[in-house]
């Protein structure tokens, strides 16, 4: 391999490293809400639907727009309420994802 290689190389490795605001962040976990939470109100004053697009979050800002991804399935989601876990997805948009038997899954999750 000769020198240009080599640093072409490096920088590829560097970068990699490098996460930029909407490159996909893997490793999360996503979990639904219970069904305790139907119709109460969310960080963001709307109620709550299991049938909805709503995300809860403690990474995102309120009203940002996620791309939420599983193995060979993506969801596009909005952050409507806070949680303490990484996310929490309405049925409607887990059970595109996942069986709603797994209860918890690992996600790629990238800002829109």
């Amino acid at each position: 391999m000769n020198l240009k290689n080599k640093l072409i190389t490096k920088l590829l490795i560097i970068s990699s490293f490098i996460i930029s605001p909407t490159q996909a962040i893997a490793g999360t976990t996503a979990t639904y809400y219970s069904d305790a939470y139907q119709g109460k109100k969310m960080a963001n004053g709307q109620r709550f639907s299991q049938n909805s697009n709503a995300v809860a979050s403690n990474q995102y800002k309120i009203g940002t727009r996620l791309r939420i991804c599983h193995q060979n399935r993506c969801v596009t989601g909005v952050v409507k309420d806070k949680c303490r876990c990484s996310l929490d997805l309405s049925k409607g948009l887990f059970r595109q994802l996942a069986s709603l038997k797994k209860g918890s899954i690992s996600v790629r999750v990238s800002k829109i």
